[in-house]
């Protein structure tokens, strides 16, 4: 009996092409880029008042008290933010790793309004070369979808999140994009670098290591343990080491109920948080207390465990389309101690894997499908949450409140489909001879 050829995943026919089709249309192009620039029409002007705001102002305090020798994680920041009318409420002592405070410095050595202009030009920058990479040549998304793309991006929630709070995430998203593209041409040495350094800024794409461990890259796994090593060991060096130890107590206050509490963090630990809170009231029991780390644990370890089996392969085996690694980026977001609604940029990355693998019949309806509900719900949230009828019951109000954690679960399982329809699962079936 012969060997069959290996089994090649049939094209798909019908919606692929009629999404194709209707994204190239000239008039939908119109329509999306209309949408796109109304958006930043009414958003833009809102960012000049952010500069002495959250997040820029909080980067900004913790940054110059380490620079003038001061402990950021222990010392309150209101008076200086007062003294220079940045904006610190709540947040009064720095809660970002010491490495990334570190990397901030530079910008105090500007005025806070110079620098956050600055910060803002950096992270255009990041977002104008991610698109770059994940919509140009090298992507195999057809040209005439790109315009149709680039709109649908821009036009994207989170992403006008992410710059109204001066956050960091995209990039991270170029390091990441810059980390996948270096495992598609077998540089492990940049590979791991790139999610060690990531990891030194932000933590929590630390994760993306467990991708080595599930594809056996171990030399990849050896220089992320080698650059996460010799840049603690510079950051300490430079900062010291009881100043970089306080990043621990910060870690504390950033998983404080006062934080899980809010629907804008959209971490799964936060999620359970919340509904025990609302099953519970005010004052859980211990039995309470105990069933919520009970579902806690389980679950992530259930999300842990669908991203092991979805993207576990042999040493040396290629990841098509790279369905393991966005599997594994948007693991990181839920996983994470605690994630916000602007950490949905990062999704850029794995949902351009998908349609480019869509385009050429490589992807499964309902990854598809349930990729499209994660986008429609992020479009559709923060409008209805705000204009919500108060005739809802509490409970319907709890769940849409928690829609943006539904839309990075959609996104989540859209993902796994991605990896396991047509995909790693797929290509392990046994050959028929």
């Amino acid at each position: 009996m012969t060997e069959a050829p290996e089994r090649i995943p049939r094209r798909q026919s019908g919606p692929a092409q009629s999404r194709r089709s209707i994204l190239a249309v000239p008039i939908v192009v119109m329509i999306l880029w209309a949408l796109a620039v109304i958006r930043i029409v009414a958003t833009g002007p809102l960012l000049s008042a952010r500069a002495n705001r959250w997040d820029f102002s909080h980067y900004y305090l913790s940054a110059l008290v380490l620079r003038e020798g001061g402990d950021p994680y222990r010392t309150d920041l209101t008076p200086l933010g007062r003294q220079l009318g940045l904006e610190t409420g709540a947040i009064n002592r720095a809660t970002y790793p010491p490495t990334f405070l570190l990397c901030f410095e530079p910008l105090t050595r500007l005025a806070p309004r110079p620098a956050y202009w600055v910060w803002f030009a950096i992270n255009l920058g990041a977002l104008g070369l991610s698109l770059a990479m994940l919509l140009g040549p090298a992507s195999g998304i057809p040209r005439q979808l790109i315009p149709s793309l680039a709109a649908l991006a821009i036009f994207y929630s989170p992403l006008w999140f992410h710059f109204y709070y001066a956050q960091a995430q995209l990039i991270i998203l170029v390091m990441l994009i810059l980390t996948m593209r270096a495992c598609q041409r077998g540089s492990h040495r940049s590979a791991g670098l790139l999610v060690a350094a990531a990891a030194l800024l932000r933590v929590f794409p630390g994760v993306i290591a467990g991708y080595f461990i599930v594809r056996r890259d171990w030399r990849a796994l050896g220089w992320t343990i080698l650059g996460a090593s010799a840049g603690g060991m510079a950051t300490l060096a430079i900062v010291g080491v009881h100043r970089s130890f306080g990043f621990f107590d910060a870690v504390g206050f950033v998983e404080s109920p006062l934080w899980l509490g809010i629907p804008g963090n959209i971490a799964f630990r936060a999620v359970v948080e919340r509904f025990f809170a609302f099953a519970a009231g005010a004052n859980p029991g211990p039995r309470l207390v105990l069933a919520q780390e009970v579902v806690f644990i389980v679950g992530e370890a259930a999300l842990l465990g669908a991203t092991v089996w979805a993207t576990i392969a042999p040493a040396g085996s290629p990841d098509r389309d790279a369905r393991a690694f966005s599997l594994w980026v948007a693991a990181a977001i839920i996983l994470a101690p605690t994630a916000w609604f602007h950490y949905l940029v990062l999704l850029y990355l794995p949902m351009a894997c998908l349609i480019a693998a869509a385009m050429a019949g490589r992807t499964s309806r309902r990854a598809v499908g349930a990729a499209i509900a994660s986008y429609v719900i992020l479009m559709v949230a923060p409008v209805a949450l705000p204009s919500a009828p108060g005739y809802l019951s509490a409970l319907a109000m709890t769940v849409l409140r928690e829609s943006v954690f539904v839309a990075l679960l959609a996104a989540f399982v859209a993902l796994y489909w991605f990896a396991t329809d047509f995909g790693i699962r797929a290509e392990k079936l046994p050959r028929v001879g």
